[in-house]
């Protein structure tokens, strides 16, 4: 079964920069997977048609993969949600999906008609949400190892994001938060899972220690993988 949460994401925010920023660092993770096998496609929401749309995701060589940007993704039609809807498992075999929404996330979870929706309502709940501000929130550690504790894979990239902005030059952050995953894997009562999670962040740790990797990209991919259901 594909971990669509590594496939698919949300970005929703008010501030375009931060929308753009948050939506190249997905690329730059993707990119650093498939360096010279993806195709980049940009579709403006408001004009697809479910024909169109079935034609760019399903007409693909195998040896290549593609990330396809949704702008504007609240004006999606009802047509093109259903087959988004119906093939959204087999859309993630071969694609990345990105879709962005120009609202914050807090608004949309306080919009009816957003919630009430099958298709966002599916989103919500199988794809990695990044949600974007122009503020500079404070956060602290201790923020994150209550998103890890409550499974929030959302707020817990939202944290890490403002973490490593507030401490740029901080060189043990990325350390000090593969200890407290660390610490958390430990006490997965699954014994594979917890064999899988310490495998993960080991390689996460030789990614920044010995290859020299970008913490904060190596810990969002790896909450990513941690997360997964």
């Amino acid at each position: 079964m594909v971990n669509t949460r590594e496939k698919i994401f949300l970005v929703a925010g008010s501030d375009f920069f931060q929308r753009k920023l948050a939506i190249n660092n997905i690329k730059k993770r993707i990119l650093s997977k498939h360096p010279s096998q993806l195709n980049f496609f940009t579709l403006y929401s408001k004009e697809l048609k479910p024909s169109d749309l079935e034609k760019q995701i399903f007409t693909f060589s195998f040896d290549a993969h593609r990330l396809l940007v949704f702008k504007g993704a609240s004006n999606l039609s009802a047509s093109v949600k259903k087959f988004l809807i119906t093939n959204f498992e087999k859309i993630a075999t071969h694609n990345y999906l990105i879709f962005e929404i120009e609202k914050k996330f807090s608004q949309l979870q306080a919009d009816k008609k957003f919630i009430s929706d099958s298709f966002f309502s599916m989103l919500t709940k199988k794809a990695t949400i990044l949600r974007v501000t122009s503020e500079f929130n404070d956060v602290s550690i201790e923020d994150f190892k209550r998103c890890i504790r409550r499974n929030d894979l959302s707020n817990s990239l939202y944290t890490i994001e403002r973490l490593f902005k507030a401490r740029p030059k901080d060189k043990g952050l990325g350390p000090q938060v593969l200890g407290i995953l660390t610490y958390n894997a430990s006490y997965a009562r699954d014994p594979l899972r917890k064999k899988e999670s310490l495998y993960y962040i080991w390689e996460a740790d030789r990614a920044m220690k010995e290859r020299g990797h970008d913490a904060r990209l190596v810990i969002e991919t790896l909450l990513v993988r941690l997360f997964k259901d």
